[in-house]
């Protein structure tokens, strides 16, 4: 059986001029990776109990409206308002007026104290952009370019969303100095979706330098000038071996294993 619309909907299918906002949340449904995203929240989602009850919001509902919440800056009682008031909400987040129960803002508030409690706004957020970077990866320069333009590129609104918000915050809070700062950088941040080139983050290049850093501290308890030169010299060996793709550790037994067999050296008999 097709499912009937509402008037509101029929009138909207049928309006010729679409607005900023109609095409902003046709992109979001089409870009965003929903069935991922619901795959991070399901597991802390609550199910129908065998007792029955009150059955919960469909996850997809809620996960949008969430988004809804985030993109347009609406408290939960906004955001229910919205959903009677605007159809194109409604249409995002796949409810229809006379077949679908409408979220109320307490069915909101604890969507979002769900979220909050399991930390999964950073995952959400994460599972976005580097689910995409997943599907990307191997690919060439102007094949990640083009993904990162067509799917990954309407995260530039949210740099509008920050600023919008750093005008409503104290100047001397927290938020406010952890967004200036994100803000400040935004270049670097978002230079990854104009060069196919570079990667999302410098997670690669950290992981590679953190046994220097390590080391460096380290060295500070040498117990002396010679201790520490002698330090140096096995660090640069032990990296030089990761670098060329060496076990340092059989690469080490060996050459000293084959140097105490050959006997003294040289210099040590002078």
């Amino acid at each position: 059986m097709v499912d009937q619309l509402s008037f509101a909907s029929l009138d909207f299918a049928a309006k010729m001029k679409r607005t900023k906002r109609d095409v902003f949340l046709a992109e979001m449904a089409a870009v965003v990776p929903w069935a991922a995203l619901e795959a991070v929240i399901e597991p802390h989602y609550p199910k129908l109990g065998a007792q029955g009850g009150r059955r919960p919001f469909p996850l997809i509902a809620m996960l949008r409206i969430h988004c809804l919440q985030q993109w347009y800056s609406l408290s939960d009682p906004g955001a229910e308002e919205a959903l009677y008031d605007i159809q194109s909400m409604r249409a995002f987040a796949c409810l229809e007026l006379g077949r679908d129960a409408i979220s109320d803002e307490t069915t909101i508030l604890n969507f979002r104290h769900l979220l909050e409690h399991h930390d999964l706004t950073k995952a959400i957020f994460a599972t976005a952009l580097y689910g995409i970077e997943t599907e990307i990866r191997g690919r060439s320069a102007n094949e990640r370019r083009e993904a990162r333009q067509a799917r990954s590129k309407p995260i530039d609104a949210m740099k509008t969303w920050l600023a919008e918000q750093l005008a409503k915050l104290p100047r001397g809070s927290e938020t406010t100095r952890a967004i200036g700062y994100e803000l400040n950088r935004w270049e670097g941040l978002s230079r990854f979706l104009d060069d196919g080139r570079i990667e999302i983050d410098t997670n690669t290049v950290e992981r590679s330098i953190r046994p220097i850093a390590l080391n460096r501290k380290n060295a500070l308890f040498a117990g002396s000038d010679e201790g520490g030169a002698n330090w140096a010299i096995v660090a640069s060996l032990i990296e030089t071996c990761k670098l060329n793709g060496v076990n340092p550790h059989a690469w080490l037994a060996d050459t000293l294993t084959n140097s105490s067999a050959a006997g003294p050296h040289p210099a040590s008999m002078s």
